[in-house]
C-alpha cells in the first residue's frame, strides 16, 4: 500500500491578479532549508501536512504556465518525498485535475488531497483522518472557514458532532477542505467523472468546471456509509487564494503560532 498525495495546481488564480506568478508559490512565512530560513510558499503547508502522515509520493497537476512549481520542488527529494508532474491542458476544475493521474494509482493505495493554496489547521490533520479508514472508504476533513462557498459547504449536526455533505445547506461557516480516499474508490471516481461529466457539472458555475467536492457528493449518493467526516472544531481552513481575507488569515496563523 502506497500513500500518494495529489495537489491540483491548475487554477487560474484570477482572484490573485495582478500577481501573475503561480499563487501556490506566494510566500507566506518562513521554513528551514539547508539550515537557513527561506520564504515559505503557500503550497509547502499542504506538502508538510501530507509528509507528516507518511506520504512518500506527491502528484502535482499543473498547467503549462506553472512550470515554476516544477523548478521549486524538482524531484521532491529535498523535501522528503518523490515528485511527479502531470499537465492539465485547460483548467476544467479540480474534479478533472484530481483524476488525471488515475492510472498511476493502484486499488490498494491511499490518495490524499488538499487544495494547494489552502492552509489547514491543525497541520497534522491527515494523521487524524488516516485512523478512520479502517471502517470507511473516504475520510474528509471539515474545518471552520472564512469563505466556505469556495469549497463545499457542510452542515454540522450538534448532537452527533458530525458533518454531512449538503449541496444547498443553510448559512454555515464550515467546509470540506481535505481528505483521504482509498485507491479503489479513487478509480471509481475517475470513471464517474469521465463518463458523467455533463450530469455532474455544476450548471450554475459560469466556468462550467467540475469541482472535486461536487464529484464526491455525487458519488456519496451511491455509496452510503463509505464516507466519514471529521469536524476539526478548533481548527481552520485558510484560503490564501482569496486576498480579501489576508488580514484575517495572518491573525489566524499568528494565533496558531505558524508565523510570528
Amino acid at each position: 500500500m502506497k500513500k500518494i498525495g495529489i495537489l491540483p495546481c491548475g487554477g487560474r488564480g484570477s482572484r490573485f491578479k495582478p500577481f501573475f506568478y503561480p499563487k501556490e508559490l506566494f510566500p507566506f512565512g518562513y521554513f528551514t532549508y539547508n539550515k537557513d530560513l527561506k520564504p515559505k510558499p503557500i503550497i509547502m503547508y499542504a506538502v508538510e501536512s501530507m509528509v507528516k502522515a507518511g506520504v512518500k509520493k506527491i502528484f502535482f497537476v499543473i498547467t503549462p504556465d506553472k512550470l515554476e512549481i516544477m523548478d521549486f520542488f524538482r524531484d521532491g527529494s529535498d523535501f522528503g518525498f518523490d515528485a511527479a508532474y502531470f499537465f492539465q491542458k485547460d483548467p476544467g476544475g479540480s474534479g478533472i485535475a484530481f483524476t488525471i493521474p488515475a492510472k498511476f494509482v493502484n486499488s490498494n493505495d491511499l490518495v490524499f488531497f488538499q487544495m494547494p493554496d489552502n492552509i489547514n489547521i491543525p497541520i497534522n490533520h491527515f494523521v487524524k483522518l488516516l485512523k478512520q479508514l479502517t471502517n470507511h472508504e473516504v475520510a474528509l476533513g471539515v474545518f471552520p472557514s472564512f469563505n466556505p462557498n469556495f469549497f463545499g459547504r457542510v452542515e454540522i449536526f450538534k448532537n452527533k458532532g458530525l458533518a454531512k455533505s449538503n449541496q444547498k445547506p443553510p448559512a454555515t461557516n464550515t467546509a470540506v477542505c481535505s481528505g483521504i480516499i482509498k485507491g479503489s474508490v479513487f478509480k471509481e471516481l475517475f470513471l464517474l467523472a469521465r463518463s458523467n461529466f455533463d450530469q455532474i457539472i455544476n450548471k450554475n458555475d459560469p466556468q462550467q468546471e467540475l469541482r472535486l467536492l461536487v464529484l464526491l457528493s455525487y458519488y456519496e449518493q451511491m455509496a452510503k456509509n463509505k464516507f466519514y467526516y471529521h469536524y476539526f472544531k478548533s481548527g481552520q481552513c485558510l484560503d490564501i487564494g482569496d486576498p480579501k481575507n489576508l488580514k484575517k488569515i495572518i491573525c489566524s496563523l499568528k494565533k496558531h503560532q505558524l508565523i510570528q
